[in-house]
């Protein structure tokens, strides 16, 4: 039966046009509609390489600990870190370290890394590190350089120094001066804004900032009865209220200490340094806090004396250059009543250390606690950084600077540091 059917079934010209339309078509529809195009990922590209003293993980990727180029023969090692984005296929990478002499030092084998096919990874991070202390490292004291190759081609090459672990020389007391008396000098109210940037959103992290904040904040309350305000991991908002905040409370009888540990950067095109708080964008400006800011916010305010003691990189562009006075009583008693806008920096524009200092402070913040803790009567700042300067030079390759603030309302004046009967605990 069913053979018959089929037998004497016949199509005409308009059907078959019509058996096309209805079960062709729709094959060839569905077989192009059910293909997903791949989009052409982005380009593939390292775009940061940074020497840090360790590695921190965060989630997948590997954060630097204390960046810096400068290392010392009791540093547990040198990390060589970079950070790529768009991750397409496989690539490898390798690294070479080469001793002062120029000599080939150690050279890794082939590191790979990979993306899964069709896939590309948005950013990721790889490092090699070489151990220092206790290794014949040590033994080769200078300037270094190690060389990341990508796939086989020179990407980039990092310099860093390694130097003797040099030990601090113990500031001698001052002798007591017991033959002035100040009790007829107004000195004035003292206040300080102390600032203090570990835990950065989008830089590597410091190691002593907080703690040199904390101990310089304990040090001035307790030796010198400042009113303090501790800031911790300060974001430019914090930074700029606090300041305001200042401005609005701050009468012509007042002292003003500010004292930053952190970040700095100096925009050579541009000729201006930046604080950079934490919440710093290094590709993005708008969260940094520029010194002409800073000038201008110390111009409108109305106390008498402001310091600035900075202990980041690049903060010499706040200085102009340095002053002697011969001191004595009427000294202090015209300097107290002058108008003063100075800064104290931890150098030049070159960048500083992080550590080395005594009590887990930075160089040039322990020797600045130092010897405000042997002061024992009125110490001017111009006094305060001829102390400090040589010793920090001898223990980092850094040169403190001190001056008065371009365009900020300077007139003469010098910041006077009055110790207390009380010590700091």
């Amino acid at each position: 039966m069913k053979k018959a059917v089929f037998e004497n079934l016949r199509f005409s010209p308009n059907s078959l046009k019509r058996l096309f339309v209805f079960l062709i078509l729709p094959l060839f529809v569905f077989a192009c509609s059910s293909t997903k195009k791949i989009k052409k990922p982005p380009v593939f590209n390292i775009v940061k390489t940074t020497l840090a003293k360790s590695i921190k993980d965060r989630g997948n990727k590997g954060v630097p600990v204390n960046p810096t180029t400068l290392f010392n023969t009791h540093d547990d090692q040198v990390v060589s870190h970079i950070k790529y984005v768009n991750l397409t296929g496989k690539h490898h990478l390798r690294w070479e370290w080469y001793r002062p002499d120029g000599k080939l030092y150690y050279k890794t084998n082939k590191y790979p890394i990979r993306a899964s096919k069709n896939t590309y990874v948005k950013e990721g991070s790889s490092s090699h590190k070489i151990s220092i202390k206790g290794t014949k490292a040590t033994r080769y004291i200078g300037n270094w350089k190690v060389k990341i190759f990508l796939d086989n081609r020179l990407y980039a090459s990092n310099y860093f120094k390694i130097k003797k672990k040099m030990v601090a020389k113990k500031i001698q007391p001052v002798p007591k001066v017991v033959t002035q008396n100040f009790s007829d000098i107004n000195f004035g109210n003292y206040h300080a804004l102390i600032i203090g940037n570990n835990d950065y959103q989008f830089l590597g992290g410091l190691a002593s900032a907080e703690n040199d904040a904390k101990g310089v904040a304990r040090l001035l309350e307790y030796d010198y009865g400042f009113k303090v305000k501790l800031v911790i991991n300060a974001t430019r908002a914090d930074i700029l209220m606090s300041l305001g905040d200042l401005r609005a409370n701050m009468g012509n009888q007042d002292n003003l200490l500010i004292y930053y540990a952190g970040h700095g950067w100096l925009d050579e095109e541009a000729d201006e340094g930046y604080w950079l708080p934490v919440d710093a964008d290094p590709y993005n400006k708008i969260n940094w806090v520029s010194n002409s800011a800073i000038t201008s916010t110390l111009k409108a305010m109305q106390a008498k004396h402001i310091l600035i003691v900075a202990d980041s990189c690049y903060a010499g562009k706040l200085t102009r250059g340095i002053r002697v006075r011969i001191r004595s009583r009427d000294y202090f008693a015209k300097i107290a009543k002058k108008r003063a806008r100075s800064v104290l920096t931890s150098g030049g524009l070159e960048p500083v250390v992080d550590s080395g200092g005594a009590g887990g402070h930075s160089v040039f913040t322990s020797t600045f606690i130092d010897v405000l803790k042997e002061n024992q009567t009125v110490l001017d700042a111009t006094e305060l950084f001829s102390k400090i300067r040589r010793p920090v030079q001898l223990q980092a390759d850094q040169t403190p600077e001190y001056s008065d603030i371009r365009k900020a309302g300077h007139e003469g004046g010098d910041f006077l540091f009055v110790k207390k009967v009380q010590s700091s605990p």
